[in-house]
């Protein structure tokens, strides 16, 4: 019997450098949880049980003969329906079978470590498509996986700290209207998975991501122009199939979410408290490593809780922006991502401004919005994870662009550098992230 010789999937030693750079910097953020899965988990106690709870839950349901999207469980005993609750059933469908033999707390950190490497290698991929050199794309990935956003809601929200998932749809959504694929229909089909796998992993999330396109691509039709059809040559059957596939994925949560038990009534939570004060986004809060006893007395005055306070970028990322702006400012589709950028931004401000924990009569944009159907339980503050992702995709073009165009390579380089690592400086969270122990009544 002749041997059998298995294929080998080469890995290129950059790339094996970009996994191990990400993979140690998670290393970092895990600090001892590591040493603990089973036990241990990063946040603080609280949701994390909840959503540990959550994850087993789908399989759990099909298995008793329930309905997977309604338990009585919770809310009790009327009961609470799991469309309008952050249930992540996605998540749960995909990876619940896993906690027949592994602690839920197990698959909530290995979930975190896949969701942080895949969140850097989207990045990356995200950057390398806008033209960006390896190493420098390579360091805007690790931006992405550690974007302010993500490390306030690394506290408690499972469901908000999946950035991997919009970040995967952006970067399929915008290969498909930059280029024609092959087959249209399968990439549509891609698109419309993903745009519905967002939605059973977080409905607020899915409806400010379809918000936040609308106004990417309203300023792109403006900043464009008669041009749109030349730069995004935008198929219509992948765009039908793209549809279709959303709608019927969709179809049974929306049943469930308009027509099920357990819907609640009015709003889930308070707009006005949970939006970004103005000085948040100049000011650290206790997650970083950059805070002090001064700005932690600053954030503890803002409404709501300070890992709600999201729009945190530091004196030296708006710096950056700024710069960006200057240097792109002749390309239209860096104009319409400023733009957006911008508008994104003042949303997330809440429907009137709050100053340093005093709250103003200056109404603003949010006011708007907040009677619009899914986006009236939505939280402005969290409108930051497409501020994030734009402001890094912007600085980091910018910085490639500074290569490409200054003389003095070896100042350039050392430039773009000292810019990456002040801006990873100031953003880099309290290292070993808070963590906690899960207790033994949860664990069993």
């Amino acid at each position: 019997m002749s041997a059998v010789t298995l294929p080998s999937i080469p890995i290129k030693p950059a790339g094996l450098l970009k996994i191990t750079l990400y993979a140690a910097a998670a290393m970092l953020w895990l600090g001892p949880v590591l040493g603990h899965l089973s036990e241990w988990y990063i946040g603080w106690p609280g949701d994390p049980q909840q959503f540990m709870w959550y994850l087993g839950w789908f399989w759990h349901a099909l298995a008793a003969g329930e309905n997977p999207f309604f338990t009585r469980q919770l809310n009790a005993p009327i009961g609470q329906s799991l469309m309008w609750n952050t249930s992540v059933l996605a998540e749960s469908a995909l990876l619940g079978w896993s906690m027949r033999w592994l602690p839920g707390a197990a698959v909530y950190n290995l979930l975190w470590i896949a969701n942080w490497l895949c969140a850097c290698l989207l990045g990356d991929a995200l950057l390398r498509d806008l033209g960006v050199r390896r190493w420098l794309a390579a360091a805007g990935g690790l931006l992405y996986g550690m974007m302010p956003y993500f490390t306030s809601q690394t506290l408690f929200h499972l469901h908000l700290w999946l950035t991997s998932v919009p970040l995967g749809l952006t970067l399929v959504l915008l290969r498909g209207i930059r280029q024609r694929p092959r087959h249209p229909w399968r990439y549509g089909m891609a698109i419309g998975g993903l745009a519905a796998l967002q939605m059973y992993t977080s409905l607020e999330v899915a409806a400010t991501y379809a918000l936040v396109a609308g106004i990417a691509a309203l300023f792109t039709l403006i900043t464009l122009q008669s041009r749109v059809r030349d730069v995004f040559p935008v198929s219509g059957r992948l765009v039908l199939s793209a549809i279709l596939t959303t709608a019927i994925l969709a179809l049974p949560g929306l049943v469930a979410l308009m027509h099920g038990p357990g819907r609640p009534a009015g709003k889930l939570l308070p707009a006005q408290a949970y939006v970004n004060d103005l000085f948040t986004f100049f000011v650290p809060t206790p997650v970083y490593a950059l805070h002090n006893a001064w700005s932690t007395a600053l954030s503890l005055a803002y409404t709501g809780n300070f890992w709600e306070n999201d729009g945190y970028l530091g004196p030296a990322a708006l710096l950056w922006i700024a710069l960006a702006a200057i240097r792109l400012w002749r390309l239209p589709c860096a104009r319409a991502a400023l733009y957006t950028f911008l508008l994104v931004t003042l949303l997330s401000m809440g429907p009137t401004l709050h100053f340093a924990g005093w709250v103003t009569p200056l109404r603003l944009p949010w006011s708007l919005l907040e009677g619009v159907p899914f986006l009236e339980s939505a939280l402005p503050s969290r409108l930051m994870l497409y501020a994030d992702g734009i402001a890094i995709a912007l600085g980091v073009f910018a910085l490639e662009v500074h290569l490409r165009k200054s003389r003095r390579r070896t100042s350039a380089h050392l430039l773009s550098f000292a810019t990456l690592a002040l801006v990873a400086a100031t953003w880099w969270p309290v290292t070993p992230y808070y963590h906690s122990a899960t207790p033994d009544a949860a664990r069993a």
